[in-house]
């Protein structure tokens, strides 16, 4: 009797563990499946984005975040709409939310500071920046965003040197708005012969 009941024992238990197995299979499924989904939406709202339907594409993001609430891309994506939309706040917070997840990514960071200068905080702007700077020295973007944030505080020559970084370490960035940025404040700083010879230097060289 007492050899039937540990072979009994034996198979509750092995049983039961088959089916914690089976339960914990398919939370693992269901939350791959969460996850896909996110992305899948996440892309549609950066789609919609794109389209200028910057309201639908919030939605999206919702919903992406709100299956995976570690998608971080959602949240930066969100802090562009709402960016976009002049809700910069909303957009700030949304910045933090994809530092928090993601630390390590450069353009967060750039892109917080940008929020900051929409809110009339330059200097809290130009840290932000620099964080991005610290970690990546080669990312032309933050260069040039933290130019415009030296503009806001009246630093100009500073703001000409990060315009400069900028266009020698990523051509993706609008040149076309970087030489006017450049060439705007070398109005204000130096005669205008040697404006006109080096802006229309920067042009032919970049073009």
């Amino acid at each position: 009797m007492q050899e039937d009941y540990h072979v009994n024992l034996g198979v509750r238990v092995h049983r039961t563990s088959l089916a914690l197995g089976l339960v914990s299979l398919t939370l693992a499924l269901f939350s791959l499946a969460c996850i896909s989904e996110a992305s899948e939406l996440n892309k549609a709202g950066v789609s919609l984005e794109g389209r200028n339907s910057l309201e639908e594409s919030i939605v999206k993001f919702d919903e992406a975040i709100r299956l995976d609430p570690r998608l971080a891309f959602a949240y930066y994506n969100r802090g562009q709409a709402y960016f976009r939309l002049g809700q910069f706040e909303a957009a700030k917070q949304d910045y933090d939310q994809a530092v928090n997840l993601d630390p390590g990514s450069i353009l967060f960071y750039t892109k917080r500071g940008d929020a900051y200068l929409a809110m009339g905080q330059p200097e809290q702007a130009v840290q932000e920046h620099n964080q991005a700077i610290s970690r990546d020295p080669q990312f032309g973007l933050a260069y040039y965003n933290r130019g415009g944030a030296y503009v806001a505080l009246g630093r100009r020559d500073e703001a000409i040197q990060d315009y400069n970084h900028a266009v020698i370490l990523d051509r993706r960035i609008r040149i076309t708005t970087n030489i006017g940025a450049r060439c705007k404040l070398y109005d204000d700083l130096y005669p205008k012969d040697v404006a006109y010879q080096d802006c229309r230097g920067i042009r032919r060289a970049w073009l």
